[in-house]
């Protein structure tokens, strides 16, 4: 146990699963519900308002946050557990390595940010044609890889859109991004978008925000 105390593996604790081969292979974020000595159990992940049906027997690796840097840990589905609220229990850590993917780094976000959806048929450095307008949205997590928005309209997997981040430093730019998945939410749903072309200073500029964030909301209890 001790472990999962120094690396701080927590209750509400958002983490990535990442599966590593299957029908299903991808990462899907979740947050852990119940850390024991026999296991550990984490939100089932959705995807199209659906559960990933990922298998007893999975392999995968479970990425996490900590105060000022990011981990990881090979893991393997246990079991199910399908209940109101919808569980996979997993192996616990045997061991848990500090990970230099800076760009993984994730919180909960929500900041003012806008979109252009680009041509049906572009492909990634290609000559960007506009002929779309700016549609207003908002983030729901920010990391300095990727971000989720909101879909507003009715992006899908494999969309590229040009996207602007109302976050200081970086208001002004524009960032090229891919739409990964779709996400449900309370009201709506969200897409997951990878940065392809991004400056490393705008990269950077969100790390160094995110962190410092992070400290903001320990300070106050709210993580």
């Amino acid at each position: 146990m001790s472990l999962i105390t120094d690396k701080n593996l927590r209750v509400n604790q958002k983490v990535d699963l990442e599966a590593k081969k299957g029908l299903y292979k991808g990462t899907f974020p979740s947050k852990i519900d119940e850390v024991t000595e026999e296991n550990v159990k984490v939100l089932a992940p959705y995807r199209n308002g659906e559960v990933v049906p990922l298998r007893v027997g999975t392999e995968i690796n479970v990425f996490f946050t900590g105060e000022s840097a990011a981990y990881k840990f090979n893991s393997k589905i246990l079991d199910r557990i399908n209940e109101q609220v919808k569980l996979l229990v997993i192996a616990p850590p045997e061991e848990i390595v500090r990970i230099q993917r800076r760009d993984y780094f994730r919180l909960d976000v929500k900041k003012d940010a806008k979109y252009r959806k680009l041509a049906d048929d572009y492909e990634l450095g290609d000559p960007i044609e506009i002929n779309e307008e700016f549609i207003e949205t908002q983030t729901v997590d920010l990391s300095g890889g990727g971000v989720r928005i909101v879909n507003e309209s009715n992006l899908s997997e494999g969309d590229f859109i040009e996207l602007m981040i109302d976050l200081s430093g970086i208001e002004d730019v524009i960032i090229l991004g891919e739409v990964k998945q779709e996400y449900d939410l309370p009201h709506g749903t969200a897409v997951g978008v990878e940065f392809k072309d991004i400056s490393r200073q705008a990269r950077d500029e969100i790390i160094g925000w995110l962190f410092d964030y992070q400290r903001e909301l320990r300070k106050k209890g709210m993580l």
